[in-house]
């Protein structure tokens, strides 16, 4: 009976719009490069302040605030404050949890921080049952979620969200009061065949799901779960998404799920389809195929679309350089992220780090450690840059082992050939 119940909710609630998507013919061997002043319109660097209480080594996870700059260094396993111009504000530690994730809910003008318990490391068995069933209270003792109100965060205090069951799923904030969240979990002798790819809950319990599967023919997920990665794009009410082995860009909605793009990859990046019907024993043989097929690309991660621009991450065995790209609608051009450079508009500094790390649908943010930049100083010295007060000021007083500089960028609506 709750296989039949399931089908017919499958129906109503897994709503995907059908417009056509945008096929795009993507080699990523011909994607080019530019100068920095053709992609992004503007470039600004902030040093974060680096002082012996507020010095870190790299920003694990980054949120931006109309005021701040909240960063997790899971390092030290500490977030540390900043106003918008980077000086160092306060920072919160807790020495009985390591320190997951911070999530920012922008209607609450608060932050969510969850962690893991250090005096409990669940069994293989434990963990198989949080894969069956990740809302089970019963293994919540493994994690906790914490309420930080940013209103007044010098004297501000962290409160325990109780009952937050979906804890361990990484879930992301969503459409105001909800979250969303992904688990795709093979199981033969799972009860219930049928599951959902992606739902959305309120924290106790699944409103929504999206993507039904079968989880006793799902053979690539039996070693290793998978989930959907999802993007911020700005708006609280909407998210990006891929799904793993897949190469489809996404969107979700409180209701639907439109597909906006398919990218086309030449034959050798590709996953033949015979690998959708394997089935890995272990984690060790899923590994060993990934290695003999290093130039497949196993997904998209990084999705930004920014006015007629799309940015995207292929997953596969690259120099993260060149894993980055960005597709113009208008000109149907792709440019390689690896290979933008600096220019005179931005006193030829580095452009980015390793990937984007907020999108507040304004500005991208990125960051870069302090190590590179007096790098970069020195070998464009004999172009004679020339740099604002602030990162004049950055140079004279700061050195390689400073707090990392971020930088905010603002793309072009669309790039001109």
């Amino acid at each position: 009976m709750k296989k039949i119940l399931y089908a017919i909710l499958g129906l109503v609630i897994t709503n995907i719009v059908l417009a056509q998507p945008k096929t795009l013919y993507f080699d990523p061997n011909y994607a080019t490069g530019a100068p920095v002043s053709k992609i992004f319109e503007e470039v600004t660097y902030i040093p974060l302040e680096t002082t012996k209480e507020s010095l870190f080594g790299y920003i694990g996870q980054l949120v931006v605030t109309e005021d701040y700059f909240i960063v997790l260094d899971f390092d030290t396993n500490t977030i540390y404050f900043f106003n918008k111009s980077g000086k160092f504000i306060k920072k919160f530690d807790n020495k009985k949890y390591a320190l997951k994730s911070i999530q920012y809910m922008a209607d609450k003008n608060a932050l969510y921080i969850s962690g893991m318990n250090k005096n409990f490391n669940p069994t293989s068995k434990e963990l198989q049952a949080i894969m069956e069933n990740p809302m089970d209270r019963k293994l919540n003792k493994f994690a906790q979620v914490w309420h930080f109100p940013l209103k007044d965060i010098q004297n501000a205090k962290t409160e325990d969200v109780k009952n937050f069951d979906i804890v361990l799923t990484n879930p992301v904030p969503f459409n105001n009061n909800s979250w969303v969240f992904s688990n795709i979990y093979a199981n033969k002798n799972a009860a219930d065949s049928i599951d959902y790819e992606i739902k959305i809950s309120n924290g106790k319990n699944v409103e929504k799901m999206f993507l039904p599967y079968n989880r006793h023919k799902a053979g690539l997920f039996t070693s290793r779960p998978g989930s959907a990665i999802f993007s911020q794009t700005g708006y609280n009410d909407t998210l990006l998404f891929a799904r793993p082995y897949d190469y489809h860009v996404y969107q979700l909605t409180p209701d639907s799920i439109r597909v906006l793009y398919k990218i086309i990859l030449p034959y050798e990046n590709s996953l033949p389809q015979s690998f959708y019907s394997l089935t890995f024993n272990n984690r060790g043989e899923y590994d060993d195929y990934r290695q003999k097929y290093a130039a497949y690309v196993w997904g998209l991660q990084g999705l930004i679309t920014y006015k007629s621009l799309l940015f995207f991450n292929l997953d596969f065995f690259r120099n993260p350089r060149d894993r980055r790209f960005v597709f113009d609608n208008t000109t149907s051009q792709f440019y390689n992220l690896g290979k933008i450079t600096g220019d005179s508009t931005n006193a030829f500094l580095p452009v980015m780090g390793n990937n984007f790390q907020y999108n507040d649908n304004n500005y991208l943010y990125t960051s870069v450690a302090s190590s590179h930049m007096f790098n970069n100083k020195e070998n464009t010295a004999k172009r004679n840059p020339v740099y604002n007060d602030v990162m004049k000021n950055y140079f004279d007083k700061s050195n390689n082992s400073s707090n990392p500089v971020i930088i905010q960028l603002k793309p072009k609506a669309s790039i001109k050939p």
